[in-house]
């Protein structure tokens, strides 16, 4: 038994971990090891594992006794599961916010809810619910770091402030704590050197928010995911100017918003990791355990600098990387997805470096892109890539004096593929912006930098929309063309039509980013592109901070998506 103790603690930690991840509202799992002679008993919780001395079974039976009925209980509650999710006589599952067991919300989804797969940290779990009258919302439970800004606080700063494109609350308490959970035993770790150290008490809490719809990655036609990713780009800039940093964008944390009177097409949601940019502790600095992996950008993963908004694009960046390198068209995932892919999730930031430099350096990729994404998709694509290309020049740089060079020989070759021999990207052209809309958060610079991101995706909205609504109707050829006996062949369309806005033609890298011929990068003045009309009042980015529209829209009868909603065109 000992010498294969840490085999079998591991074994029984695995065992735990199923438990958690089978049954979502346990709080704590408890576990036995026992051999010929001893037993021992383990807790598993949101902090990690405590466990208890070895006790001799024959000489100390007594004790041997009382562990099995404790661990035998009937009791649900002392057994470690939770009391505010419950399964009633009826056979349905219900949500009671005091945890009387009373049925004030019923569970309306079959499947099992969203949950993180891990034993230690915050481990969200995500379920659905309605009221009586039908309404539905998305309740959330999540173990928060005690000493960490609660997450309702930022919901509140963002219903106070008006923000249009972020989710906002409802209801918000807190359950109990790890301290609470362990019977108020001293939150004490043990490394392997044998040194004791605290750990941190984390908060149990639920959280309730309206009901907006499913993830952007479940978009149901190419104009709902750029207008989707339209919209959770607008959510940044929005947060910023009321002094707040995300810091955790993920396909799970933009929501489309499919309600029937919706004015916008998605929303940013979860704010357990934001944070505020006037807080003076510490500034806003990097952290590679903040985010999720698979989106953090470059300088988060390299531990570099302050996070800002620059970092909160690039997030964006690798959400649209993941989606348009994971699907061929809506609800139809590719059969062989991108290998890129598998390093941005990598759990050596140095190997989610490597996989996202080569990404930005790679100028084949845009044409990996599947036309079934939009007609605009893949030169939107190439047009961020370059994006990013530029403004993480200087990151790379430090990234690489670090030693986080690239291990793979393939750098270097992709480089000189694509003609790019240096680190120098083309020259940005900013658009104007109007200083009323900044302010000491949201500075020129950043409103610039979205406002032209914004313009990219807005023109690749209307190209995609030109080929959906008729104004460049791809060509339908019918059983008399030669190629095609009997069937219907799509053209498709000529991606020169996308115009390459948003930077200047001054360096030689243009002539290998453009599509053909010989395109240069000029970004016109903000607002010039706008939506066709007819989907919604909603504002682009440099009107983001008015309180009212200038222009109302009626619906559109060609609406590719369920609802009618208006035009990100500018104000007039």
């Amino acid at each position: 038994m000992k010498k294969n103790l840490k085999k079998h603690q591991l074994q029984l930690a695995s065992y735990a971990r199923e438990i958690f991840v089978q049954q979502p509202t346990r709080r704590f799992v408890y576990g036995l090891l026992v051999s010929e002679q001893t037993i021992q008993l383990y807790q598993f919780d949101r902090g990690g594992v405590i466990y208890s001395s070895k006790y001799d079974i024959r000489d100390d039976a007594e004790t041997f006794v009382q562990i099995f009925l404790a661990v035998a209980t009937e009791d649900e509650i002392a057994l470690g599961l939770g009391k505010h999710i419950f399964w009633a006589p009826d056979g349905k599952c219900y949500f009671d916010p005091k945890g009387k067991m009373n049925r004030v919300y019923a569970v309306v989804t079959s499947e099992k809810p969203f949950r993180r797969a891990a034993i230690r940290g915050r481990c969200t779990t995500c379920w659905r619910v309605e009221d009586d009258q039908k309404n539905q919302f998305l309740l959330k439970f999540a173990w928060r770091a005690m000493g960490r800004v609660k997450e309702s606080v930022f919901l509140k700063a963002v219903k106070e402030a008006n923000l249009q494109h972020v989710g906002l609350m409802e209801r918000s308490r807190t359950i109990e704590t790890l301290y609470c959970v362990r019977s108020y035993m001293p939150l004490i770790a043990v490394n392997g050197r044998g040194e004791r150290f605290p750990v941190p008490d984390r908060a149990h809490h639920w959280l309730l928010e309206p009901w907006y719809g499913p993830t952007l990655d479940q978009f149901e036609s190419p104009l709902e995911l750029l207008e989707g990713f339209y919209d959770a780009i607008t959510g940044k800039p929005e947060l910023l100017s009321i002094g707040i940093l995300h810091r955790d964008i993920s396909i799970s944390n933009i929501v489309f918003d499919r309600r029937p009177d919706a004015d916008t097409f998605a929303k940013l949601i979860d704010m357990d990791m934001a944070i505020r940019l006037d807080r003076t502790k510490s500034g806003v600095k990097t952290d590679v355990r903040t985010g999720t992996r698979a989106f953090q950008s470059l300088k988060v993963l390299s531990g570099i600098g302050q996070h800002d908004h620059l970092d909160e694009l690039e997030f964006l960046f690798w959400v649209f990387c993941y989606i348009v390198f994971s699907y061929d068209a809506p609800g139809k995932l590719k059969k062989k997805p991108e290998t890129c892919l598998q390093g941005f999730q990598s759990s050596k930031p140095a190997q989610a470096i490597d996989a996202k430099k080569l990404v930005l350096w790679n100028a084949e990729l845009p044409r990996k892109v599947s036309i079934g994404l939009g007609a605009g998709t893949p030169a939107l694509f190439r047009k961020l890539q370059l994006f990013f290309l530029k403004v993480t020049e200087d990151t790379r740089k430090k990234i690489d004096s670090r030693g986080y060079k690239a291990t793979n020989d393939i750098y270097e070759e992709i480089m000189g593929a694509a003609g790019l021999s240096t680190a120098q990207g083309p020259e940005l052209v900013l658009p104007s912006v109007s200083d009323e809309d900044t302010n000491v958060w949201l500075k020129k610079e950043a409103l610039q930098h979205y406002q032209l991101v914004l313009n990219l995706v807005r023109e690749s909205i209307d190209l995609t929309r030109r080929y959906m609504d008729g104004a460049l109707l791809w060509k339908q050829v019918g059983a008399d063309d030669e190629n095609m006996e009997g069937e219907t062949r799509v053209e498709e369309p000529n991606l020169d039509d996308h115009s390459d806005e948003g930077f200047s033609d001054a360096s030689d890298v243009v002539g290998e980013a453009s599509w053909e011929g010989e395109a240069g990068y000029t970004v016109p003045a903000a607002g010039v592109t706008s939506h066709s009309s007819g989907y919604s009042n909603k504002r682009s980015a440099s009107q983001s901070f008015d309180v009212e529209d200038d222009v109302s829209m009626e619906p559109s009868t060609s609406r590719a998506t369920k609802r009618a909603k208006g035009s990100h065109s500018r104000r007039k």
